[in-house]
């Protein structure tokens, strides 16, 4: 009976990996993002020690230089330490809470608000764009309010905000009152409360301008998150979308189990 050898089926899985990932994106790049992944799959710990570098490039199929500079961006993210005579562990990254449910959506901005910091890029009126004016239902061209900016925290910059409102919310804002605060609350502030959220997430990869606000390589993955709230007539007021570095952010949602017909059912639990 032929036996597979777990360890070299794994890394067969993880040069394969490897080549899947867009061309365009530089070497090392793809190999910080195999990387991370690899140390989250594992669950290392800080006192548990990664493999070397001779064994990481191995593993993927690269040169120790390309290796190298991979790990060189894992310790510049604080992901790693690097301890001579012992080894590499991994650093737990420092992450905002990921939270679902308008709820739990709210408490995220109050944190972000508390722990992070913001610089803002652009705060201008426009014409609302194609993609976006339907969102707000509204008409292209119809004017309104874009808003730019990039939320860090103390290691880093992680998301990269742009905002849209319609009138005439648009016009309850000033630019002096923006500092840390969210959008959300300095409408609530002029009477305007938001009691609906939608979202939903997909996948992008960073374009020049989000890839120097975010201190990334041009072309790497970032989460994408667009989020509508309305009023309590239903009344779209804000759009935002949000870009992530997906080192320093995660999205959780609890589910419980639902005994319904044949096979199991997962439902959201509300926060």
């Amino acid at each position: 009976m032929t036996r597979t050898d777990p360890t070299r089926s794994r890394k067969s899985e993880d040069a394969a990996a490897s080549h899947r990932i867009a061309d365009y994106v530089p070497l090392y790049y793809r190999v910080y993002t195999l990387l991370l992944q690899h140390i989250r799959d594992h669950g290392y710990d800080e006192h548990t020690p990664l493999p070397t570098e001779a064994e990481f490039a191995e593993r993927f199929q690269v040169s120790r230089v390309t290796l190298r500079k991979a790990m060189n961006i894992l310790e510049a993210d604080g992901l790693i330490t690097r301890q001579r005579g012992r080894g590499t562990f991994a650093r737990k990254p420092v992450r905002p809470p990921g939270k679902t449910g308008f709820s739990g959506l709210i408490e995220n901005i109050v944190h972000f608000q508390e722990t992070t910091k913001v610089k803002l890029l652009a705060f201008e009126r426009v014409g609302l764009p194609t993609n976006i004016a339907p969102l707000l239902d509204r008409q292209q061209g119809e004017p309104g309010l874009r808003i730019v900016r990039v939320r860090s925290d103390a290691t880093s910059p992680f998301s990269h905000i742009t905002c849209y409102l319609p009138e005439p919310e648009a016009s309850l804002l000033k630019r002096n009152e923006l500092r840390n605060t969210p959008v959300s609350i300095l409408l609530e502030r002029q009477g305007v409360k938001a009691t609906q959220a939608e979202q939903w997430i997909s996948a992008t990869l960073a374009d020049k301008d989000t890839a120097q606000a975010l201190q990334v390589e041009m072309g790497s993955a970032l989460i994408s998150l667009t989020r509508i709230y309305r009023d309590t007539a239903g009344r779209p007021i804000e759009i935002l979308h949000e870009l992530y570095r997906p080192d320093r952010y995660e999205y959780r949602v609890n589910l419980s189990r639902v005994e319904q017909g044949d096979a199991p059912r997962w439902s959201e639990v509300p926060d």
